[in-house]
């Protein structure tokens, strides 16, 4: 079952339910996890708590809180149903890992969750370097495919990372 109906700056449980998605899913993890319970934003803005993430069902509880507290004119905006959210889903998992594993580095800084979480290269791609990438249009529009080659660059030191193509 999903919600429908978002609206912008509500509070009420029923209200950040409205706005939540739910992505395609065994019935095994989707009963596995109260929806209502999965609405505070604690659940990914603290690093303590992130880390904690290890499974599908907590994954899940995370991404309802994200999407509950969302607003429709930041990042992507309120997701249009299952579908997207179920893609969207997958970014946010990414992300998810990405944030634990340079956190667990302790690098002196930390790395968190925010509107960026969600989006696919293509999508972040309109508020980096990359929106000026000569072949956008190549951009993944999920967050499977992998980026194209010609977005790598070499650095001197022989590592190589995303550049803004040739």
């Amino acid at each position: 079952a999903a919600w429908a109906g978002p609206l912008p700056t509500l509070s009420s449980v029923e209200d950040k339910l409205d706005k939540v998605f739910l992505p395609y899913l065994s019935e095994d993890v989707l009963g596995s996890i109260n929806p209502a319970g999965c609405l505070d934003s604690i659940l990914y803005e603290s690093t303590s708590e992130l880390l904690k993430v290890k499974e599908e069902r907590d994954y899940l509880c995370a991404f309802i809180a994200f999407q509950a507290n969302k607003d429709s004119y930041s990042g992507v905006g309120f997701y249009q149903g299952a579908t997207e959210a179920d893609m969207r889903f997958v970014c946010f998992k990414q992300s998810v890992d990405e944030v634990n594993e340079v956190n667990s580095q302790n690098l002196g800084w930390v790395a968190g969750i925010n509107f960026f979480s969600d989006m696919t290269p293509y999508d972040r791609s309109w508020y980096t370097g990359f929106g000026y990438y000569y072949n956008k249009e190549a951009l993944p529009r999920n967050c499977v495919d992998p980026l194209p080659e010609e977005t790598y660059v070499e650095f001197e030191d022989g590592t190589r990372g995303l550049g803004f193509g040739k």
